[in-house]
Order: C-alpha cells, then sequence, then structure tokens
C-alpha cells in the first residue's frame, strides 16, 4: 500500500490543522514525557502518524524518521495512521516505546493524488498511478523521466542520448496520438501547471529527493478539468512538506560509475583488410571491375596488419641499419599498420557520477517548512583526452534549492510558499543539437578505418596525419587506399569547440488556504499564483593546439620525424542565449460533504496563465485561461459518479475559435461493498468503472499564429539581362524579370515578388474523445491483486497539410494553409498483477505489468497512391516504409529470375539482398514500398517489480521491456565508404559468402561490398533488412540496503537517529535482445526529428551502479 504517501498528503490538511489544538498549553498537573518510534511490519518509519493522549487534544504527528515526543498527564495514547489499525498504549514505568503499526484489514483509505483533489483510492472512477518518491529514488538516474520507466503502467519511453544532462527519456501516455502535434503530457507540479513549451525540463530539473510522490492521469476523466492541454495525459508532482516537530536533518550522499550498455564493435585492421579484399573481388567477379586490384593488400600488408609491425622480417634485412636497429625495428610497434577500435575508444570511459542531498524540515505550532540543497555531478563516457588544457569530455552540474513553507496565518487560514531553484552547467564538443555536435566526429569513425583512426599522442604530440614518402614501404599502403588516409577522431574531437550552456530555473508560488467551514461544512476557498522565469546561456571556447604530422625516419626507421606544430590563438564567443518567463493563477471553490451515507464533492476552477518568450521570432506572449469544475458523487462507497468539463481558450487562434468546451463523465461500482457480497479472505474486492470525455492539445504543431498569413517575397526573378546592343553585355545587380531589350535596364526590369505561407481563420487544436473502462479486483485478504484497463481514443482535427492542391493555387505545397483534417484512432489495454504477504519479519511483493497501445492513421488528406500498401493512412504514426526482403541471392538460378530493379539499372549480383516485387509486375520501383517493422516507439511495454525485506534488509528491482518495435539502421550499413571507410564486426560476422551459405550458417547481411555509398542496391534502399527488433527484456533498476536499528547504540551516541546505507543500479542487464549484436540499446530512439538526420550516429545509453548512504539526524 501508499502508506507513506498517504499520510504525508491526505492528513496534512486534516491533522495537521488540527495540531493547533494539540499544542495549546495544557492545565498545570503533573506530566511525563513520552517518545519512541513509529514503525510499520516491515520496519519502514511511519510519517505522519498521529499520537494523541487518550481523552484530550494534546497530540503531535511522527516526523520524517517515524519518531515522536509528547508529554501526557494521563495514563495512556493512541497511534493512528490511515491505512493502518489504530493502537492504544498504556503508560507505566516505561517512557520509550517502539511501536509496529499492524496494516488496517480494510485497505480501503489509500489515497491517490488527482487534478486538484487528493482522493481515497477506492473512489477513483478514472485510471490513475501512482508512484512513491522512494521509487523514483531508486533508479540512479539525473531525470525523473528516466526513473518513471518500467513502474508506470501505461507509460512508454525512448531515449535519444546517453550524454550527460540530455539522456532524458521522451515519454508518451497510452502511446501516441498525433502525427504533427506534441504528444508530451501535461505537468503539473504542487498542483500548478508548467509551461507546455518547458514542461519535460522542468520535470526533468527536480532534485527526486523532494518528490514525495507522482500521479499519473490517463483518462478523459481524470484530466478534463486541464481541458485544451489534456489529450496527452498529465503527470502530478507533489513534493514534500515539513511536519510539526523539532528539526530533522537528512543527508544522503551517493558516488557512481557510468559505462555504456552496448557498443558498435569495430574490427582489427587485419580483419577489416581481409574483409575489403573480400570487397573488392566480389566487384571484380560480380562486375568484371578488374580495375580495382589495384586497391587489394598484399600478402605483405596483411602480414603487418596481423603482426602490428611496419616492415616485414624482409624489407628490414635489406634495409643498411646496424644489427641493433633492425633488431629494434623488427620489435617496434607499427605506426602504419597499427588497430584500434575508434568507437570503443571513443566511449569506453567509466565516468563518475554524484549527488549530495541535504534536508531540513520540522515546524511549531503555527509554521512548518522542508528545506533542501541538492548537487548533482554526471561526466561523460566519452573519452576524456586532456591535451594542451583542452578537455574532450562533456559534463554535467546542477544545483537544486527548494523551500516549502506552510504558515497558519490566522484562524481558518493558512499560506503555503514554495520557492525552488535550478542552475545546471552543461559543457561538451560543440555547440547546439546532439546531431550538429557529434555528426562530424561521428563521420570521422564511420569513414575512417581501424590503422589510421587512432587516438594518437606520441611524444605529447597530437597526431593528424601519417605521411608516406615518395617510394617508401608504406607509399603502397596510402595508394591501395586511394589516398583516404587522413585525420583520427581525437583531433576531431580537440578541434571542436568547447560548449557550455548556463541555464538558470526560479520558480516562486504561493497558495492561500481559507477554510469557509464556519459558512458551510466541507467548504474551502484557495487560490494560487506563481512566477517562473528561465534564463540559458550559451558560450564557444575554441583552443589553438600544437598538431602534428608524422612519419618514419628515411635514414633509420626507428626514429620518427614530425612536422607542424604551429599554434593559433584561443577565441571565445558568446552563443545563443534564451529564457522564458512564465505566470500562473489560479482560484478555487472545494466542497466535500456527506448526508449520511451520501457523500458530495463539487470544484470549481478559474485558472489563467500567460508566459512570454523574449526571443521568440513573435515577441509576444502565450496565455490560456479557462474555468472548469467537477462533481463527484458515492453512495456508501458503492454507488460512483464523477462529472468534469472545462472551458478553456488560447490566443494562438483566431476570435471566434479560441475557446473550447471539455466536458467528460466517470462511474464505478464497488460491488465488494454491497451487503448481498459475502465477506471472505478469497474475493475481497470487486470494483468496476469507465469514463468517456473529450479533451484538447492546443500544442499542434508548426508556427504560432497559424490563422495569418505570411508575408510576400519580393525582388525574385532570373536576374538575367539582354542588352540591346549586339554583343555587348550589361550587368544589373538583383534579382528580377526583363520584358523587351534594353541598351541600361530601365523600363524592361521588372522585380517579382510572391505570396507566402497561406494563413487559415478556421486553424484550432486537436479534439481527442477518449474512452476507458477498468475493473480493480482483489483475492485471498488482499494479497493478490489486479487491475485491468481498455482505452480508446478518437483524436480528431489534427493539423495537416494538404497532400493534394489544385495547379491554380498560386503557392507551392508547402506553403499551403494548414488544416484541422486528420483523425486517429488509439486503443489499447493496461494489465497489473501483483502479491503482497509478509511471513513474520519477511515482506515480499512482486508486480508485474503490460500495456498495448497501438495507434492507426484514420485519415490524414494524402495524396492517393496507387496501391494500399503505399499509403501511410491506415497505418501507425511513425510506421516505416521500405521494400520487404526474402533473403539474398544465392544461386545463379535465383539471379537469373529475378525481377528488374529500377534503382539500381538492375546492377545485381550473387550475395546481394533479394526485393520483394509487391505488385507483380516484373520491376521492383517505389510502388513496392510498403509497411516494414513497427515503429520506433513499442506498441507493447513491460514492467515489473520484485522486492523483500527482513528485518533491516530490503532488495528492490524494477524490470522493463518492450514488445513490437523497431530500430532502424542506416548510414552504418555500408562499409568501405570512400575506398577506406570502417566497417563492423556485425557486418563482417554475418556476411553472405558462398561457403557460408553452402555450409547452411545463419546470414543477415548481403555480400562484401566496395566503395558503397547511399545509393547503392544493398545499402541504399529502406528495406526490412535494416528494421531490427527493439524488443527486449531489461532488470531496469536493482537496489540492495540496510537499515540500521533505531535504537543502535553506535547511532545513538555518534547523534544519529536513522542511518541507512544502500547500492543500486541502472540498466544493469539486458535480455531477450537483438539490438546488442550491433552494439545499439534497444531503448535508442532512432531519429532526432525534423532537421536533425537519423540518429545511427548514436552516443551511447549507459548504465550505472551507485552506492551511497541515507542519515538522518
Amino acid at each position: 500500500m501508499n502508506y507513506t504517501l498517504f499520510c504525508r498528503i491526505a492528513r496534512s490538511f486534516s491533522v495537521v490543522l488540527s495540531l493547533l489544538a494539540f499544542t495549546l498549553p495544557a492545565a498545570a498537573q503533573n506530566t511525563r514525557t513520552v517518545s519512541g518510534t513509529v514503525v510499520d511490519e516491515s520496519g519502514v518509519p511511519v510519517i505522519g502518524a498521529t499520537v494523541l493522549e487518550v481523552g484530550t487534544q494534546n497530540g503531535t504527528i511522527t516526523d520524517l524518521d517515524g519518531q515522536f515526543s509528547l508529554d501526557i498527564a494521563g495514563d495512556a495514547f493512541t497511534v493512528a495512521c490511515i491505512g493502518f489499525a489504530d493502537q492504544t498504549i498504556t503508560v507505566g514505568n516505561k517512557l520509550k516505546y517502539r511501536i509496529v503499526l499492524r496494516e488496517d484489514s480494510t485497505l480501503l483509505e489509500e489515497t491517490v493524488v488527482t487534478a486538484f483533489a487528493t482522493q481515497k483510492k477506492v473512489n477513483v472512477t478514472g485510471a490513475i498511478t501512482a508512484v512513491k518518491g522512494d521509487e523514483i529514488l531508486a533508479a540512479p538516474v539525473a531525470n525523473v523521466s528516466s526513473a518513471l520507466v518500467g513502474i508506470t503502467p501505461g507509460l512508454s519511453a525512448v531515449t535519444a542520448s546517453g550524454e550527460p544532462g540530455q539522456d532524458a527519456a521522451d515519454i508518451s501516455i497510452r502511446g501516441i496520438s498525433s502525427y504533427n502535434g506534441s504528444n508530451s503530457p501535461l505537468i503539473v507540479i504542487d498542483g500548478i501547471e508548467q509551461p507546455a513549451n518547458q514542461a519535460m525540463s522542468v520535470l526533468n530539473g527536480i532534485n527526486p529527493n523532494d518528490i514525495l510522490g507522482i500521479s499519473v492521469l490517463k483518462d478523459a476523466s481524470s484530466t478534463a478539468v486541464y481541458g485544451i492541454r489534456a489529450a496527452n495525459g498529465v503527470i502530478i508532482v507533489t513534493t514534500r512538506r515539513g511536519q510539526a516537530g523539532a528539526p530533522k536533518v537528512s543527508f544522503s550522499g551517493n558516488f557512481g560509475l557510468t559505462g555504456a550498455t552496448s557498443l558498435q564493435k569495430g574490427l582489427s585492421s587485419y580483419e577489416y583488410a581481409l574483409f575489403r579484399n573480400e570487397a573488392i573481388q566480389n566487384e571484380i567477379a560480380g562486375y568484371g571491375s578488374t580495375s580495382l586490384s589495384n586497391y587489394l593488400f598484399t600478402e605483405s600488408d596483411l602480414w603487418k596488419f596481423q603482426n602490428n609491425r611496419d616492415f616485414t622480417p624482409e624489407e628490414v634485412a635489406a634495409m643498411n641499419l646496424t644489427d641493433a636497429q633492425k633488431q629494434q625495428l623488427l620489435n617496434s610497434p607499427a605506426l602504419y599498420y597499427g588497430s584500434s577500435d575508434a568507437y570503443a575508444e571513443l566511449f569506453s570511459r567509466i565516468a563518475p557520477q554524484w549527488q549530495a542531498n541535504v534536508s531540513v524540515s520540522g515546524g511549531a505550532e503555527r509554521v512548518k517548512y522542508y528545506v533542501s540543497l541538492n548537487y548533482f555531478d554526471q561526466q561523460s563516457i566519452m573519452h576524456n583526452a586532456d591535451y594542451f588544457g583542452v578537455q574532450t569530455g562533456s559534463r554535467f552540474q546542477r544545483y537544486n534549492v527548494r523551500a516549502n513553507i506552510d504558515v497558519d496565518l490566522f484562524e481558518h487560514t493558512t499560506l503555503s510558499v514554495n520557492t525552488s531553484g535550478q542552475f545546471s552547467t552543461n559543457s561538451g564538443p560543440g555547440v547546439g543539437s546532439l546531431y550538429s555536435r557529434y555528426s562530424g566526429i561521428m563521420q570521422i569513425i564511420y569513414e575512417g578505418n581501424p590503422f589510421t583512426n587512432r587516438s594518437m599522442i606520441i611524444d605529447d604530440k597530437l597526431i593528424v596525419d601519417f605521411d608516406y614518402p615518395q617510394n617508401s614501404v608504406q607509399e603502397g599502403l596510402r595508394k591501395r587506399t586511394d589516398n583516404e588516409m587522413t585525420g583520427g577522431w581525437l583531433p576531431a574531437l580537440l578541434n571542436r569547440s568547447v560548449g557550455t550552456t548556463t541555464s538558470t530555473r526560479v520558480d516562486v508560488s504561493m497558495r492561500l488556504r481559507h477554510d469557509m467551514s464556519y459558512l458551510l461544512k466541507g467548504l474551502d476557498f484557495q487560490t494560487s499564483v506563481r512566477y517562473q522565469e528561465n534564463y540559458s546561456k550559451v558560450a564557444i571556447q575554441s583552443y589553438a593546439i600544437p598538431q602534428y604530422t608524422v612519419r618514419r625516419s628515411l635514414t633509420n626507421p626507428n626514429e620518427l620525424e614530425f612536422f607542424g606544430g604551429t599554434v593559433g590563438a584561443d577565441s571565445y564567443a558568446s552563443g545563443s542565449w534564451g529564457g522564458m518567463r512564465d505566470f500562473y493563477a489560479d482560484a478555487t471553490l472545494n466542497y466535500q460533504g456527506n448526508f449520511g451515507k451520501h457523500n458530495i464533492g463539487a470544484l470549481l476552477l478559474g485558472r489563467a496563465t500567460k508566459y512570454t518568450m523574449p526571443y521568440d521570432s513573435f515577441n509576444t506572449p502565450s496565455g490560456l485561461i479557462g474555468t472548469s469544475a467537477r462533481f463527484t458523487y458515492d453512495y456508501d462507497t458503492r454507488y460512483l459518479l464523477e462529472l468534469n468539463f472545462a472551458y478553456n481558450g488560447t490566443e494562438n487562434f483566431a476570435k471566434g475559435h479560441r475557446f473550447g468546451f471539455f466536458p467528460a463523465a466517470s462511474v464505478g461500482y464497488v460491488i465488494s461493498n454491497e451487503p448481498w457480497f459475502k465477506q471472505n479472505p478469497y474475493f475481497t474486492f470487486f470494483k468496476v468503472r469507465a469514463s468517456y470525455g473529450l479533451v484538447g492539445n492546443d500544442q499542434i504543431g508548426g508556427k504560432r499564429y497559424l490563422y495569418l498569413p505570411g508575408t510576400f517575397s519580393t525582388n525574385l526573378g532570373p536576374g538575367n539581362f539582354n542588352s540591346i546592343v549586339p554583343g555587348e553585355s550589361a550587368s544589373i545587380g538583383g534579382n528580377y524579370y526583363q520584358f523587351g531589350t534594353s541598351t541600361t535596364g530601365m523600363n524592361t526590369i521588372y522585380y517579382g515578388s510572391a505570396e507566402g505561407a497561406l494563413g487559415n481563420e478556421d486553424v484550432t487544436w486537436e479534439k481527442s474523445k477518449k474512452a476507458s473502462a477498468g475493473v480493480e479486483l482483489k483475492f485471498f485478504d488482499n494479497r493478490l491483486y489486479f487491475t485491468g484497463d481498455y482505452f480508446y481514443e478518437d483524436r480528431t482535427d489534427i493539423l495537416t497539410t494538404l497532400g493534394v492542391i489544385p495547379v491554380t493555387f498560386g503557392v507551392p505545397s508547402w506553403n499551403t494553409a494548414a488544416v484541422n483534417v486528420g483523425e486517429v484512432t488509439n486503443r489499447g489495454f493496461e494489465l497489473v498483477l501483483g502479491w503482497e504477504d509478509k511471513v513474520g519479519d519477511f515482506r515480499y511483493y512482486v508486480e508485474g505489468n503490460v500495456t498495448y497501445a497501438k495507434n492507426i492513421i484514420e485519415y490524414m488528406a494524402e495524396a492517393p497512391n496507387p496501391y494500399e500498401w503505399m499509403n501511410q493512412t491506415g497505418h501507425s504514426i511513425g510506421q516505416y516504409y521500405g521494400y520487404k526482403t526474402d533473403g539474398f541471392y544465392n544461386t545463379l538460378e535465383e539471379l537469373n529470375n529475378r525481377p528488374f530493379f529500377q534503382p539500381s539499372a538492375n546492377n545485381v549480383t550473387l550475395g546481394d539482398i533479394k526485393y520483394l516485387d509487391l505488385n507483380g509486375d516484373g520491376i521492383v520501383n517505389s510502388k513496392d514500398m510498403g509497411p516494414i517493422g513497427y515503429p520506433n516507439r513499442p506498441m507493447m511495454n513491460f514492467g515489473g517489480k520484485i522486492g523483500f525485506s527482513y528485518k533491516g534488509f530490503d532488495v528492490k528491482m524494477v524490470l522493463s521491456g518492450t514488445a513490437m518495435g523497431t530500430y532502424y539502421i542506416s548510414r552504418i550499413t555500408s562499409p568501405f565508404f570512400k575506398r577506406a571507410g570502417n566497417a563492423f564486426r556485425w557486418q563482417y560476422e554475418n556476411r553472405w559468402t558462398p561457403e557460408r551459405y553452402a555450409a547452411g550458417e545463419t546470414i543477415t547481411y548481403p555480400r562484401a561490398v566496395y566503395d558503397a555509398d547511399q545509393s547503392h542496391y544493398d545499402f541504399g534502399q529502406m528495406s526490412d533488412i535494416w528494421a531490427l527488433s527493439s524488443d527486449h527484456l531489461r532488470i531496469k533498476n536493482l537496489e540492495i540496503g540496510y537499515t540500521f536499528p533505531s535504537n543502535s547504540p553506535m547511532l545513538h551516541k555518534a547523534g544519529i537517529s536513522g542511518m541507512r546505507v544502500y547500492a543500486n543500479a541502472n540498466n544493469l542487464l539486458t535480455l531477450f535482445d537483438e539490438m546488442s549484436a550491433y552494439g545499439i540499446d534497444p531503448e535508442t530512439k532512432d531519429n532526432l526529428g525534423a532537421g536533425e538526420g537519423n540518429i545511427s550516429y548514436v552516443f551511447p545509453l549507459t548504465r550505472t551502479v551507485n552506492f551511497g548512504v541515507n542519515i538522518q539526524f
């Protein structure tokens, strides 16, 4: 059960206020001080339990360590916390107690945080998943979004990069439903919406130690009050608050090591040379390209590669050297014929990561506080060379500070003030996007080879090139690689400018709550305001470093000769900067009341937000305003009803189209609470629920103000001037059209204009009709539990560029007005099955979850295609399209009976891929390209939690996995690019050869091909042979800990009230994974988005092993 989450949130509204009465001075009499610790059956401290002297209002609440101290005059006190059975303690001579609370047999009082409310879980009719803060902390990651993977049913994720500070998961809730708009959920922190364009960065910037719990809202009923921003689900974060009592100081620190989960494995220089020779021989045999024989590595070359030497014994014997010099040369490792695995060298670092957190909480009669300070430091797995003061690695540092203060201003009125700051520095090679910063470096790795692409610093000199003197032994090596023998990844990395991005985010919010029970019991009014400011700045430092070309001396090859070393001047530039200011305000009227068995709740909410991006091209604020309402009813916790609506508007659309109405309704039926449902230990809880509603998404893609037309472009035309004078030409600058001829151009030149993008006054937000139905079951005294949900979504009015327009339209297709005509349906299910039990001091739990979500594009106004399989309509968002294949051409009979392959003019030979002719016309071309694989975001996601505790020991494991997902590799499929490019082990070991085919070996890669580019028959075509399955199962998180007994003399002597040591790991082990053979993590996002290019230029995802300690004083 979610005991801690409930005690900290639910009782913050009821018990904390009652402490005002508890702390009033008692009549003068003899008192005794009782103290102790309250824990649950597994020994975990119970936070927020009420300790009350029997028959009085004198009481207190247990602190963050479950401890309490109370002066009493009587002989007994009670300890109570919702979710546990109350205990009454009779006081004798003993004044210090360790009180173990037993689980309440009903288990029905667990609560969850919902939109602008906290509800008993039994009364919730929407689809909501609650995640405890302790579960977030068990993942040693920098980002909250990554910590949610595996423990949150309905959530799917892919990750673009393992770079420090850039490794956040791209998450979605119950799949995706828009092919043009945003699919990111709305983020709400302590009841306040975060700006849509900054929401995920705000979430990922939170200090995980500050998180009390997270609620994930999935269906229309639970999200409808957010209206226009609710279509993609909502993630609500609740941060920690102080409790009345003496100040409690908590410290936690951890240190970890980070490495790559998978690395692309290269070949040795010898294997590379054999593979390349085979490729050249295939070209000669298949196409008669005999001229390529000049590029074959010789037997001498092969010996040198295999033995890591620049000279054969015969070559050394023929040199005019002394015997000692000859022996020295025979023992000298190769300079030219060396070997390296560039990708592994670049990303093989084991990098440090550490974090420290201090928090102080407590409170007096009228003021409670929680204050924390956190520091996080994460370094990169990328090689961190230090050359003349230039660092090649990247690093992310973040400071977090938070102060949550609650003040009882006067009777019935409380004020909560939350102040938080996030200050981060991210430094690394280059500036801008992942692709722009690393594509150049990756290009060198993929276009280099094992014997030149090495990280070489010799005698403190950075080697950028090799010299191959004319008529030397090494000159032949240069010729056989066609002069493609330059550079290396280390010089490319060191020559990149170092970009440092400094970001600051400050957030201040205030919430005033006035209890109006004096007018109507259960009525209260709340109002909130929030101001948030974000600022970021990029500084670019370019360093001038000495660089050298090296060669072996022609007179004595044992000696190395260096050329170059000239050093210029360093430079510094102030790069881009950005920022955002956001203002939010709301006012809420809440009511909770009951009349006998009738329980009624109501909410009326008005809210507005305005955020300004001073660097936005429009330089105008963006805002949202609206009102929402909710009505809840339950009869005897059996028949449940909830009605929600929101009426929201945004200035992004034209007048008359800015506001929308978003209603939703849900019902529930707790069958097990019926009088006729006989109470028994076998079938203990049975609830069904269903919801339906309409929500919206104003993050629809494209620019702002799509209802406005674009500007006209002027001064258009070819600019060719024709003179009237024969043989004479005149020059007139600019672009123009000429009508007639002239000696000067006057009166014959006209400057053209063209209309820009068209506007659409009817453009509006996406609309989502959502339906959800679920069942919740518990068996065997609530130890076995099951939750099942079916969901359906119909997303309409998706912003779409029409695929067909009239020729007379007047603007090109990309300038046509975007229209709300697209439609996508999305349906699936969620299943959760778990068991939780205890045997004596041994407590354990097992839980598994699976989510399936498949979307279908119903309409997107695409141009008609001759065959159904060519359409995107009818398939999923992100579906890949390419040629379907049927292995390889293994025999001449197969080759001679092949269809004509149009893209390569039918240049095909043995060992090439066999593409299928889908339409049967004897020609393979674009009309035969259909769906291949699945989208990159998997349709099915698995998760699981396994844990146990015994006395002070505890073990927690999180499993995650996916099915029905695809990673499409490109740009790394063809070896020997530009005649000397790289090759990888998966290509070499899985390639087609006649011998391997005859032996019946598994073949997944075509024949070796020389100098293939992106238009090659095998490698330039989208096909299912390059669509890898991302299906996998992995141990996502594992934590092992030990909590020292609270009565330990050692801790007491040190002034420590509690201590826990632990070790945890993230991405620990991956099973059933096809992609690891290619050196790519199965959670990798395979495309960075518009303008970024394919992410086959991979920065590996990471694995972290972490050790830490938590100490309470």
